[in-house]
């Protein structure tokens, strides 16, 4: 009698560890799936911010080449456009390389629309990947 108590407390206490790793792993399964589900809506909402900052970019240069078209004097617009062109505000994983190129044209008009180019390209690297990809 005493042996079969024996044989089946072990018994319990085998079942209780396999039963213990079972239960492990599920939960650290279940924890690095919701890791991995965390990082990718973190990631969904770097992009959109990202796509943001460079939109509200867009539409300063779009306000820019509007006023071009005005009786205002080109080094005034050009001192608008290096203000926005060089703002280092970006905090964003996506924005980090993002640079604007400088065409060496003084015509605001071709800046703008460079700039504009270059926001579009950036925007669509964020949404599809590079081009070619």
């Amino acid at each position: 009698m005493k042996k079969r108590t024996a044989i089946f407390v072990i018994g319990l206490l085998v079942y209780g560890v396999i039963l213990g790793l079972v239960l492990t792993a599920v939960v650290s399964y279940n924890s690095n799936q919701t890791k991995k589900e965390l990082e990718k809506v973190f990631d969904e909402v770097d992009q959109d911010m990202a796509i943001k900052q460079l939109s509200e970019l867009r539409g300063m240069i779009l306000e820019v080449k509007a006023l071009s078209h005005e009786d205002i004097p080109q080094s005034v617009l050009l001192d608008a456009l290096e203000s926005i062109t060089s703002s280092n505000y970006f905090t964003n994983k996506y924005l980090d390389d993002f640079a604007f190129d400088i065409p060496s044209t003084s015509n605001v008009g071709e800046l703008c629309e460079e700039f504009i180019s270059q926001i579009d390209d950036q925007i669509h690297t964020i949404e599809y990947g590079a081009k070619g990809e």
